[in-house]
């Protein structure tokens, strides 16, 4: 017996039900059609007629014996059902149309078992010719295949009580919550004007270089993390031990400068009790370069399933690799929407970093330097698919007496936050942090008209 050869995973009676059921309720097709397709099934005839199916009510043909017995006869298959013999034996023989959908799902179950087989044999078949691939990006490849794989729940086009119930449910948990309803930040006022990072949703944090964008992505991850949050942090940037460096200074209140320099002066019971709560922390962190998007979702997905993941933090979206062959605004903004699909996934908020163009500062606006959508580097594309852009900008960078030791947070875009409106945050990048503003809000200093030369128009 263990010398026959094995059958793949199939249901015959399955696909059977669902065709002939097709054929007995036309209007059933609209309860598969998005989620199943023709190489979900088992058999060749199977495939073919699903096929047919389909493309006949793309046309509003009707799809009974007759009709589709005519189609197999225009493509010259007319032998793949017996000369239309099959057709009617399917229609005749099914009993109801009442479980197709449940029978469309053991049609799927088995197909995805076969091309978990299919994975299985093409990881076997590569391992055994070391050497003829790197053995990383093998395995990266074939985590995403295998990520494509998880069960997705069957969605579509709802009536209005389902949503409603859903809304209902989120508005209580509102009310009787104690914190606010999203993921918190570090930073009371922004936490007041977003109400918090919400999952599902993909948030940019841009600004220019020397901003501290990354070290305010890095105390927003390490700051859920320590209160049990699993938090995943994709440094395409910088090393572990770098991005470790900064956690402690930030965690501990450690001069920065001490951390590169430790001969002198002492911090290090600070440091001993800043390891000590990281260690205990959920915090994991991917110093990979050059990741693709797949290979953030692949792994993401990946660690999803040994416990939750609450928040993903990626530094930053310019360092992603792109395949090169559409032009970075098209691509950047693809790169996005795959990690907006892996906040809706996950069921999490994406913190995506990201980097303004350098000419954002040009002389024309010299007198404010104040970022703007336009500035983002492939602007078109992120501004459509981000949830909410949120811009950093250190006046005193340009002037150092305007605003000295301000962080302004300008909400850039929001769906459901006010566009436009500052929040103010403490400078500590000397610590590789930024507190809560204290004391009186800062004076904006008014901005100098443009100077009009021959370069302007008058």
């Amino acid at each position: 017996m263990s010398g026959l050869p094995r059958l793949l995973p199939h249901s015959v009676e399955a696909e059977q039900s669902v065709l002939g059921g097709l054929m007995l309720r036309p209007q059933a097709l609209a309860e598969v059609a998005d989620w199943i397709k023709s190489e979900d099934f088992y058999r060749r005839d199977h495939q073919l007629i699903y096929r047919a199916i389909t493309e006949l009510a793309e046309k509003e043909i009707p799809f009974d014996a007759v009709t589709l017995g005519e189609w197999f006869e225009s493509m010259g298959m007319s032998e793949e059902v017996t000369g239309g013999a099959y057709l009617v034996e399917l229609a005749s023989t099914t009993p109801s149309a009442a479980n197709i959908k449940a029978y469309a799902e053991i049609v799927l179950d088995r197909a995805k078992w076969r091309r978990l087989i299919e994975i299985g044999t093409d990881l076997a078949n590569v391992s055994l010719q070391p050497g003829a691939r790197d053995v990383a990006e093998v395995t990266q490849e074939h985590q995403h295949r295998l990520a494509m794989l998880a069960p997705d729940p069957h969605v579509g086009l709802e009536p209005a009580k389902a949503s409603l119930k859903l809304f209902y449910d989120d508005l209580l948990a509102r009310h009787e919550a104690q914190a606010i309803p999203g993921l918190p930040t570090p930073w009371s006022e922004l936490n007041a004007l977003t109400h918090g990072l919400q999952d599902g949703e993909v948030i940019v944090v841009a600004a220019r270089s020397n901003m501290g964008k990354s070290a305010f992505g890095f105390q927003l991850a390490a700051f859920n993390a320590l209160r049990g949050n699993k938090t995943l942090r994709f440094s395409l940037e910088m090393t572990k031990a770098q991005a470790a460096r900064r956690d402690v200074a930030a965690l501990g209140d450690i001069p920065y400068a001490w951390l590169l320099d430790p001969r002198q002066g002492e911090h290090w019971s600070q440091v001993t009790e800043a390891v000590k709560q990281l260690r205990a922390a959920p915090l994991y962190t991917d110093d990979s370069p050059r990741l693709s998007p797949a290979q953030i979702a692949a792994r993401s997905q990946r660690e999803h399933l040994r416990a939750p993941v609450r928040m993903v933090l990626v530094d930053h979206l310019h360092e992603v690799k792109l395949p090169g062959r559409q032009g970075e605004v098209v691509e950047r903004a693809d790169a996005l929407r795959d990690l907006k699909a892996l906040a809706k996934r996950l069921a999490c908020p994406v913190v995506v970093l990201a980097q303004l163009n350098r000419g954002a500062a040009s002389q024309e606006r010299s007198e404010s330097r104040r970022p703007r959508l336009i500035d983002l580097r492939g602007s078109g594309g992120i501004e459509e698919v981000a949830d909410v852009v949120l811009f950093l900008h250190r006046p005193d960078y340009y002037k150092p007496d305007d605003m000295p030791g301000v962080i302004e947070v300008t909400v850039g875009k929001g769906r459901d936050i006010p566009t436009g409106k500052t929040i103010y945050l403490q400078n500590r990048f000397d610590v590789m942090r930024a507190d809560d503003w204290s004391g009186p809000p800062p004076v904006i200093s008014a901005p100098q008209q443009p100077r009009r030369g021959f370069n302007h128009e008058h």
